[in-house]
């Protein structure tokens, strides 16, 4: 798993898809712009509430590399409720600042991973099969590499975010696939870089400032969920999707 992901970024950096983006408005995940506790504006906003998220195993390797293991439920008005399955790996400041996350069923199958950088501001998410590289650049658009197993499908820039959702969708099956498996990694994407998970996803973690995966790509933290669910008024700065 580390193997590939090694290899995904190195192809990534050398393409110069990860090529530096500019700063976006800050964002407190909330559409007013005010500071709100994390928990309150995904359910209130989104009807999905995360629950009993506890950390099963944590390890830390000889390199400080973290990696962490918890299931939890994600209960989402309208679809239930279903049990999750996440892996997070946090890479040190000395090997990139990088953060994976793996989103599964608890059987581990429909997996889908997403890493982010912070540091060279790009997001890749996918599965070991087909995914989607991207960073903003500072006018707005994004470049966006699209692979299918070690190869390179397109590298081509798009004009903004929505555009980019699309192929993000289009490569993961995110409309195909269970729900709930988009819906968690979408309320993950709108906090910190946590020290603890099991803090970020009860809603501990107050949403004060840009968070990585929204500094880098606000569409997805925008507009991701209404790939798969209807929300009124909350869909309405999604065009198309």
């Amino acid at each position: 798993m580390r193997q590939y992901l090694s290899f995904l970024t190195s192809v990534i950096l050398s393409l110069g898809v990860a090529g530096c983006s500019g700063s976006s408005e800050s964002e407190t995940g909330s559409p007013d712009g005010e500071s709100t506790e994390l928990s309150e504006y995904l359910a209130n906003t989104w009807g999905i509430r995360l629950s009993n998220f506890e950390v099963d195993e944590f390890d830390v390797d000889e390199d400080g590399r973290q990696t962490s293991f918890d299931d939890g439920t994600i209960e989402v008005e309208g679809l239930g409720s279903w049990e999750i399955s996440l892996t997070t790996i946090v890479d040190p400041a000395s090997l990139g600042g990088q953060t994976s996350i793996f989103v599964s069923n608890v059987d581990l199958t429909e997996e889908r991973y997403f890493l982010f950088d912070p540091v060279q501001n790009y997001i890749t998410i996918g599965d070991f099969t087909k995914g989607v590289a991207l960073s903003k650049n500072p006018d707005n658009t994004y470049d966006v590499w699209t692979f299918d197993g070690d190869a390179m499908d397109t590298l081509t820039t798009v004009d903004n975010g929505f555009e980019a959702l699309k192929l993000v969708e289009e490569y993961n099956e995110f409309t195909e696939i269970s729900p709930f498996i988009l819906l968690t990694a979408f309320a993950v994407a709108h906090g910190p870089v946590p020290e603890s998970r099991s803090e970020l996803l009860v809603g501990r973690s107050n949403v004060a400032g840009a968070t990585p995966v929204c500094d880098i790509f606000k569409e997805f933290c925008d507009c991701a969920a209404c790939l798969v669910l209807e929300r009124e008024g909350a869909c309405d700065l999604c065009p198309g999707l």
